[in-house]
């Protein structure tokens, strides 16, 4: 239930649609701990509500470009899973999102995005190997219209349940977008891991690690990297002074708990460090970004 502003998608899950996403498999994990089967329907409405905290929203190194902001953002999604066989099914998640930040209001945005899963398991029981694929196709609208994009995300994911608690997973995933303005286009690929711990009857314990190689946009007084930008620099209305595109490694880890309220909502916590480094230089920049967001399936 993320702002979806090109490469920032890992803070979804991926990006928006992680907490949707997150409170079905909470479901579904603790529907199959229990022995219930009622938890997960195959069609279902969700409704979102997350708070956000990011202390370098514009993605400057430290200094005066650096900004940060709260923001709050709501989200409706609909959609179904078809069990295609014994082992094999097919989620549709459709999903409109809104986001307000406070301190720059051009960060502002709302959206909409259709996402497709299919899931194969390679035999019965909640033990058995899985494999999936997924795609993410979406625009965001932006108060300022520059930053708004279409952009696809993609992904094949593996992974397996051990013990009664414990499911690990892996994946290679990918994003694109194409924003009115070429500063803000960019892409990147990489690895993800994951693990999901159950807690107890209501609690799930996650932590996600990803590493993204591709462009990434920052803002800042000026540009720190001459000689360096993928696009002509452009001066940023949101943040003041100028934006820019480089070529970037970035390093994600998240950690989140998430708390089922009752068979049909939860409530997730969750704290996502962001290191990117610039190739070709040794300059970082960081995020520290906390979420805190209530799903309900209606």
């Amino acid at each position: 239930m993320k702002n979806k502003l090109p490469d920032s998608s890992a803070h979804r899950n991926n990006q928006r649609y992680r907490h949707l996403t997150a409170v079905l498999s909470v479901l579904a994990l603790l529907a199959s701990y229990s022995g219930t089967t009622t938890a997960l329907a195959d069609d279902f409405r969700t409704f979102g509500v997350e708070v956000t905290n990011d202390d370098n929203l514009s993605r400057a190194q430290n200094g005066p470009g650096k900004k940060g902001s709260a923001g709050i953002s709501g989200s409706y999604a609909l959609g179904n899973r078809k069990q295609l066989s014994d082992t094999s099914s097919l989620t549709r998640l459709y999903n409109f999102n809104a986001a307000y930040y406070s301190s720059y209001s051009g960060y502002s945005n709302a959206s909409a995005e259709a996402q497709y899963i299919y899931k194969k398991k390679t035999g019965l029981g909640p033990k058995a190997w899985w494999w999936s694929g997924g795609g993410n196709l979406g625009y965001a609208l932006y108060s300022d219209g520059n930053r708004s994009n279409f952009y696809f995300d993609g992904d094949l994911s593996a992974g397996r349940r051990f013990g009664e608690r414990w499911e690990f997973s892996a994946a290679y995933v990918m994003d694109v977008a194409s924003a009115n303005e070429s500063v803000y286009s960019v892409s990147g690929h990489g690895p993800k891991v994951s693990v999901d711990f159950i807690a107890g009857d209501r609690w799930l314990i996650y932590a996600t690690w990803k590493n993204r190689g591709g462009d990434s946009w920052m803002a800042d007084v000026s540009s720190p990297y001459p000689g360096n930008e993928k696009a002509s620099l452009n001066p940023d209305g949101t943040f003041g002074g100028w934006a820019y595109r480089v070529d970037t490694t970035t390093t994600e880890t998240t950690l989140g708990a998430n708390f089922v309220l009752d068979e049909q909502s939860s409530i997730d916590f969750s704290y996502l460090k962001r290191d990117v480094l610039v190739k070709n230089t040794t300059n970082w920049y960081y995020n520290n970004i906390y979420s805190v967001s209530y799903v309900r399936n209606l």
